[in-house]
């Protein structure tokens, strides 16, 4: 998942277009009204979008505990939104 605010002031659209099309399976997520840090503002959805991207993503499994610890992170976010 590559996130950029449409209002960045250091880094132009271009370059998270050229990360998308050279990262399979990525997705962009253009932030309307977003500056530099987009996953800091209060009014931007982040931590639900990250985790439906997520969701939709197949993740290698590294170890057996894999799973467990994603549902661990999952209940951890869920707490702070």
């Amino acid at each position: 998942l590559i996130v950029h605010g449409d209002r960045d002031e250091f880094f132009p659209i271009d370059i998270p277009v050229q990360m998308y099309q050279s990262i399979s399976n990525s997705q962009l997520w253009v932030v309307p009204g977003g500056g530099h840090l987009p996953h800091l503002d209060p009014d931007v959805p982040f931590v639900a979008t990250t985790l439906r991207f997520l969701s939709q993503t197949e993740q290698p499994e590294t170890t057996a505990a894999a799973p467990k610890k994603l549902a661990s992170v999952q209940a951890d976010l869920s707490r702070v939104r």
